[in-house]
């Protein structure tokens, strides 16, 4: 095959599926395959669709319908590879699937990637303050 290159602006006119830099980077995910980390990726894309939608549950956090037959087409991936890497997010706790019944796909909540732990320490004045320790995301350079 013999591709042309891009000149000038053409390289604008494509959409991209972005990964966090994170995701690659940091120890915390080291243990997802780049197939789970791509799958979130398209995930997280699929958000903006769920916003322009309004898709909201009652405590105003955006899901996203995604069926498997949708993932198994968009990916390449067989079915069974699918529901494995859907797995592997949800054990790290990236995802979180909510079952609707009635024959109706499941709903998928895409979590944050920025991990954050809390500590209470306290301020010598007898309360105890709540410390918040965020990955430091300009370090990481997060794609938008």
């Amino acid at each position: 095959m013999n591709f042309e290159y891009y000149y000038g602006t053409q390289a604008d006119q494509f959409s991209f599926i972005r990964i966090p830099r994170i995701l690659l980077l940091d120890e915390a995910f080291s243990t997802l395959s780049l197939s789970a980390k791509v799958l979130y990726s398209v995930l997280l894309d699929r958000m903006g669709l769920s916003m322009k939608n309004k898709w909201l549950d009652e405590e105003n956090k955006v899901y996203i319908i995604y069926q498997i037959t949708e993932i198994q087409s968009d990916l390449g991936f067989s079915k069974k590879k699918a529901m494995d890497y859907l797995t592997e997010l949800e054990k790290i706790g990236l995802i979180e699937k909510k079952k609707r019944g009635f024959g109706l796909p499941n709903i998928i909540y895409v979590k944050s990637f920025i991990v954050h732990q809390s500590s209470q320490r306290s301020n010598g004045m007898g309360t105890s303050q709540k410390k918040m320790w965020y990955i430091e995301v300009s370090k990481w350079e997060l794609l938008r």
